[in-house]
């Protein structure tokens, strides 16, 4: 059994409220598995609202975290049931950091989509040790998030698009809070005139206050802000410029080449 200091310090590695880390194994070169305990004794049963200790039963299960170092984490996670002494009905314990029936962390989630919108579903995947079917699964479940609690406030607006996971030539569009770092509304197409519904039920007041909106070189996005937004300024996001401007650095070397006689 490892040493009370040691797991003091990983409980603090960790950093997941009310939780204590109670055990560790290396299963890999560059994976661990962390045994992890809930502090909190009592929880509030969902159907009377009376707090119970009585644990009915344990219930244990393996559930991918972010990264620790350059070791991939897996947290061994006791979700108890527990029984209401006021109703006597069984229940599950709420967890903060996880959601009922996932395999991965709520940062977990937030940091694939944060890889996704940077790159594309099927690198993000490989690089948590992910299914794109688990990605897919993830950006669904923003999808649901978002759609419950619109913006009340925002300045800087960014729209973007991602490969959607069949077939690879459909694209959703998503757009980001700038300034917060966080998705506001994942769409299931990116035409204008999807995007523009959305901006619509923003209301004027919001679409009012924003000051800046980054897109990639789409023509259509453009014209979008430029009639639905009338004080923000279009600027273009910095990942297309550089890859045009690599695309046709790319192309000019190659008609060099073919002028040369390489």
């Amino acid at each position: 059994m490892p040493s009370n200091p040691l797991l003091h310090f990983i409980t603090k590695l960790i950093n997941i409220e009310d939780i204590k880390v109670v055990n560790y194994d290396f299963i890999t070169d560059d994976e661990i598995v962390i045994e992890i305990q809930n502090q909190s004794k009592v929880s509030q049963c969902p159907h009377c609202g009376k707090t119970t200790n009585k644990t009915h039963q344990n219930h244990w299960y393996m559930v991918r975290d972010i990264p620790m170092s350059d070791y991939q984490v897996i947290l061994k996670v006791n979700r108890r049931q527990l029984k209401c002494t006021e109703c006597q009905k069984v229940f599950s314990e709420k967890l903060s950091f996880v959601k009922t029936r996932r395999t991965y962390t709520k940062r977990l989630a937030m940091k694939v989509i944060k890889e996704v919108l940077e790159t594309d579903v099927e690198s993000a995947a490989r690089r948590n040790r992910m299914t794109p079917s688990e990605i897919e699964t993830i950006l669904k479940e923003l999808e649901s998030d978002l759609l419950k609690e619109k913006p009340r406030q925002i300045k800087k607006l960014g729209i973007d698009e991602i490969t959607q996971l069949k077939g690879g030539k459909n694209y959703a569009a998503i757009l980001v809070d700038l300034e917060a770092r966080r998705p506001i509304a994942l769409l299931e197409k990116r035409n204008k005139a999807v995007i523009a519904e959305y901006l619509s039920s923003l209301g004027s007041e919001i679409l009012n206050q924003i000051e800046e909106v980054s897109i990639d070189l789409w023509i259509p996005y453009k014209s979008l802000i430029q009639e639905m937004l009338p004080n923000a300024q279009v600027v273009a996001d910095r990942f297309h410029v550089m890859k045009h401007i690599n695309q046709e650095l790319d192309e000019r070397r190659k008609v060099r080449i073919q002028v040369l006689g390489y």
